[in-house]
């Protein structure tokens, strides 16, 4: 799934400025990639995001799951 610098914008309640180095350190980690399309930049998850977010939900999950 792809989705614009805009949407993430959007969707993480946080303006491009401060959303934008997170985005360059997950590119730098391999997590996420982008691609341009005319002026925007069109974000996507890698396989090793893909991963990483897995272990990040299940990690969330076991610590809800004891109460924290």
């Amino acid at each position: 799934m792809e989705r614009p610098a805009s949407r993430l914008c959007e969707e993480a309640n946080m303006p491009y400025d401060r959303l934008k180095p997170m985005l360059d350190q997950l590119e730098k980690k391999g997590l996420v990639t982008y691609r341009k399309e005319g002026k925007a930049r069109i974000y996507r998850i890698t396989k090793e995001g893909l991963d990483a977010l897995r272990k990040l939900e299940e990690t969330y999950s076991i610590l809800k799951s004891c109460g924290y």
